[in-house]
């Protein structure tokens, strides 16, 4: 059985030259193709205990903010530690799937073609890590109407795989990184450290 993964950032996009993928990678993405979602608590409590928590806590001495913060740095750094032990990471990561960012607006579209079987369609707008959630469609070609009546699908494994399917130097690969994510959440402590202020509360679901 052959299976063949075609990926567009862009509706209309132009599909890129076949390329060979990897036995290793196909065999996993299958994998995750065929496991159930999960819920998104499930989701929020997989992707938090990937989180480096020392590296959460590794804040920057040479961050300024206008006016000029009165927390010293020691003040900030046992704020942050704090912090992190009141809302934890679990909770950052929750927050981080809340509300939107006006100035970016993805789109993926993966359609899985095979021999004798449905195509499988997953469509991703989502501006958050591993692009998560998706939503599986009949057909490649929807609107917004569409989208917007087909439920969430939570699957942070899926989006690993097809992580590992995506060519090296594709842009769209950074928002599927860990990394981005921990590089967010840190940068957010920092600031909310500068004022050694409490965020805003927001619990996992």
């Amino acid at each position: 059985m052959v299976t063949r993964v075609q990926i567009a950032e862009t509706p209309g996009a132009k599909a890129r030259l076949p390329v060979l993928l990897s036995a290793g990678a196909m065999t996993a993405f299958e994998t995750a193709l065929g496991a159930p979602a999960l819920t998104r608590r499930a989701s929020v409590e997989r992707i938090a205990a990937r989180l480096d928590r020392p590296a959460m806590l590794a804040l920057d001495p040479g961050l300024r903010r206008i006016p000029e913060s009165k927390c010293s740095f020691s003040r900030q750094q046992e704020w942050a530690r704090q912090s992190l032990a009141t809302h934890d990471l679990q909770w950052r990561v929750a927050r981080h799937f809340e509300g939107m960012w006006t100035d970016d607006g993805p789109l993926m579209t993966v359609v899985v073609k095979r021999s004798g079987r449905p195509d499988v369609v997953l469509v991703s707008t989502s501006q958050k890590v591993m692009m998560l959630p998706w939503k599986r469609l009949s057909s490649p070609t929807f609107d917004h109407q569409v989208l917007a009546r087909t439920p969430d699908e939570w699957r942070p494994a899926l989006s690993e795989a097809l992580n590992a399917l995506l060519p090296k130097g594709e842009r769209s690969r950074q928002r599927f990184q860990i990394g981005w994510l921990q590089g967010r959440l840190r940068n957010e402590l920092a600031l909310e450290a500068l004022g050694c202020a409490p965020g805003r509360e927001v619990s996992a679901r």
